[in-house]
């Protein structure tokens, strides 16, 4: 049977992702955050921290914070049909993040410019601004998986 380079492309990407610690669906050991996409390749998911994740009494960590924002972004390039990794990460921490109440964070891209994917993510909870970040992502060079051959 043979397999289009867009299904095989499809394929790598999920395997290559699948055991990411925000995202992955493999094991439950991480964060377990699930995007959806709009039309214009937004993404957001809705997400309950947890104790085992906490910095500061009631505090959500602020690494898992830079977690929850830099998956946003892979989310949002991933929904524009791009796979790419984090170059430059800046983040703007506005108020803490507690753990009694779900967080809503989203990604998007704000422009491709000399080969960066430049990209936002937001995190809000209880309709407060909690953290904002701006990154910058480059897409590897790597030899695409190769097509099977015909007899």
């Amino acid at each position: 049977m043979q397999v289009s380079r867009e299904e095989l492309e499809r394929r790598h990407q999920a395997l290559s992702h699948d055991r990411c610690f925000a995202c992955g669906t493999v094991g439950d050991t991480g964060l377990g955050l699930e995007f959806h996409s709009d039309d214009s390749g937004e993404v957001s998911s809705t997400w309950q921290p947890h104790a085992r994740w906490r910095s500061y009494p009631d505090q959500l960590h602020g690494g898992v914070v830079a977690s929850l924002l830099d998956a946003a972004m892979v989310h949002a390039l991933f929904s524009l049909g791009h796979q790419a990794v984090t170059a430059r990460l800046e983040i703007r921490y506005h108020h803490p993040v507690q753990l009694d109440a779900p967080v809503v964070v989203r990604g998007r891209r704000l422009k491709f410019h000399h080969g960066l994917h430049h990209m936002e993510a937001t995190l809000v909870q209880d309709d407060i601004l909690r953290a904002r970040a701006e990154a910058s992502f480059l897409e590897p060079r790597v030899k695409p998986p190769s097509l099977p051959r015909d007899p």
